[in-house]
């Protein structure tokens, strides 16, 4: 392996990166999963692992005289719910899985900018994106916001891709 500025620069990244992983998965999983928001998600994911279906309503919300509909972006709930289906119903399931989609957020909008611009903007743009306090907040907690960051961060980054390359 030769060591030079890049490969230095790489591995000190992927190292601050497996930092924040390790800070935010700490901090997850130090908390309980709390009312509100949280807490509601975290149970739609349970009980779509329990029922292996997709509710019209909201099954645990309301009395079946005033039934409110399931309205809400089902993606993030579904694929909590497969993590929770196939490795079993574990609370730590739902703790952990917002810090790994930080992981991923910080490593392809590492990938995708480095392919943008070069590898230096990669690293600061994914060390800033997963150092946000805002984007911090979301990585402990259980919402559905952070697989809409991940999302919508890669449709920017390879748009921009597909306009810079001339490439769909």
């Amino acid at each position: 392996m030769n060591l030079n500025y890049k490969n230095v620069l790489l591995l000190t990244f992927l190292v601050l990166l497996a930092v924040f992983f390790v800070l935010e998965l700490n901090t997850s999983l130090k908390t309980e999963i709390t009312f509100g928001d949280e807490g509601f998600h975290a149970r739609m994911s349970q009980w779509i692992a329990e029922e292996k279906e997709y509710p019209l309503w909201t099954p645990f919300e309301q009395t079946p005289l005033s039934k409110s509909s399931y309205a809400r972006p089902p993606l993030f709930n579904i694929l909590e719910a497969s993590f929770l289906f196939i490795f079993g119903n574990h609370e730590i399931i739902l703790k952990a899985f917002p810090p790994l989609i930080t992981l991923l957020v910080g490593i392809s909008v590492f990938l995708l900018a480095k392919r943008l611009f070069n590898m230096e903007i990669g690293i600061i743009a994914a060390i800033l994106l997963a150092t946000l306090p805002s984007f911090v907040t979301y990585s402990v907690l259980t919402f559905n916001e952070m697989l809409l960051t991940f999302y919508m961060t890669l449709f920017v980054l390879t748009f921009a891709i597909g306009i810079k390359e001339g490439n769909r």
